[in-house]
């Protein structure tokens, strides 16, 4: 088996790791055995293991190291000067072109800067209140008057499409929700399938192509909003007017909010959620604390930790270097788990309980850190408080059914299946 440039495992092991591909599995047996199925499945027993005798680790099936350790987590999301996206290999990349997410130093800058200031607390606050605590109402109280419903897809996920798309300027276009929603996962779903598909070693599908063109057609026609009417302002529209990305860069970089927006969002709402709704002890103790505000934001916070949305995040070697006694070269692929190192032991006691009490809950790594830290954070921890406390709102006439929902999984992005209630009967279904 070679790499993407044609290397043996025996090179792809680094100096000093043995001469052999035979040398590399005996070197590290533990990730020798790891499947991708694993990881996409049931991934905290495996990363438990590997962190605990092999926390750097080639992965034959991902034909990468694995970095599973807190602090070596940490420090390779801060360096992006020796560990850097800046590769052809990048997955999403790949599929959305070059853009912040792609890029490093001077030319991450450059993609990023135009976007960060309406993306700050105090812009996010202000911009963003009104609406997703409107919108995340509206959504619960729809389900309510169903009598239940699922809520990854009733509430997560068009809470984080109409919020970024009305963020973008996209509701301009297409003010009626269901078809907004529908057009906007669409393409988001394309691009995550595509990213997932390189990650495990597959072929992205041509789909994901059709919907950047689409995604190109539309940004365009936001574009063309301001022409007539010079009182409609956008985030885009005023970008565009910053004049300092190009059309295509500007695609790229609307795709990777889309994506993050859309990504971030619905998995930690919907993740959030799931963990509340199966510890319903902690939701006792936490609404009878006296301080309803802080135990939500803690509980976003620990869900976050527990099942981070986005669960790897890769880099690569731009220079011959050791990262936990292990020797690499120039080139090398790495993944960090950020899964892995939310429940590294040494930083997190009882890390697979959810304890939104937990002490140093602040250092987990669910957004990562660095100059890549998620652009969104701001955003998506307030759409998910405010989903959260919709939720306990009706907390004593909703039950859980557990026989139609459905845990945490995902190879590179991990949100729950499934998470249905029904609304009007007394406490929670343990």
């Amino acid at each position: 088996m070679t790499d993407e440039f044609g290397r043996e495992p025996s090179s792809v092991a680094g100096k000093g790791n043995g001469g052999s591909g035979d040398a590399v599995l005996e070197r590290f047996p533990l990730g020798s055995s790891v499947t991708t199925e694993e990881l996409r499945i049931h991934p905290h027993p495996v990363l438990h293991r590997l962190r605990s005798r092999e926390p750097v680790s080639w992965i034959p099936e991902l034909q990468r190291w694995l970095v599973t350790d807190w602090s070596l987590a940490l420090e390779i999301l801060r360096d992006w000067q020796r560990f850097t996206v800046d590769d052809a290999r990048f997955t999403t990349g790949q599929v959305v072109g070059p853009s912040m997410l792609s890029s490093d130093g001077a030319e991450h800058g450059r993609h990023r800067r135009p976007f960060d200031p309406y993306f700050k607390l105090g812009a996010v606050t202000e911009r963003a209140t009104t609406t997703t605590t409107w919108l995340a109402r509206q959504l619960v109280d729809d389900i309510e008057s169903r009598g239940g419903g699922e809520l990854r897809t009733e509430l997560a996920a068009p809470l984080a499409v109409v919020t970024i798309a009305g963020y973008l300027g996209l509701d301009r276009l297409e003010p009626d929700w269901n078809r907004l929603i529908h057009q906007v996962l669409g393409w988001y779903q394309h691009i995550v399938a595509a990213v997932e598909a390189l990650t495990a070693g597959e072929s992205a599908s041509l789909r994901a192509s059709e919907a950047m063109d689409q995604m190109a057609a539309v940004v365009d026609l936001v574009l063309g909003t301001g022409d007539d009417d010079q009182d409609i302002t956008t985030m885009l529209i005023e970008v565009a007017e910053s004049a300092t990305l190009s059309r295509a860069e500007l695609v790229s970089n609307v795709a990777v909010i889309l994506f993050g927006a859309i990504e971030t969002s619905e998995a930690m709402t919907a993740n959030a959620l799931w963990h509340l709704l199966t510890h319903p002890e902690a939701v006792e103790v936490g609404l009878n604390s006296g301080n309803r505000g802080r135990f939500i934001s803690r509980a976003v916070e620990e869900s976050l930790r527990l099942e981070p949305a986005a669960a790897l995040v890769d880099r690569y070697t731009t220079q011959d270097l050791t990262i936990g006694g292990i020797e690499l070269v120039a080139g090398e692929a790495v993944a960090v788990s950020l899964a892995g190192a939310n429940r590294d032991p040494a930083v997190f006691e009882e890390p697979d309980r959810f304890h939104p009490g937990r002490p140093g809950l602040e250092r987990h790594l669910a957004f990562v850190r660095g100059p890549h830290a998620c652009l969104g954070l701001h955003l998506a921890r307030l759409q998910t408080r405010h989903a959260v406390e919709q939720v306990l709102d009706r907390w004593h006439r909703m039950r859980f059914v557990p026989n139609r929902s459905a845990g945490p999984s995902g190879l590179v992005f991990r949100k729950v299946g499934a998470v249905t209630v029904s609304v009007g009967g007394a406490g929670v279904e343990r």
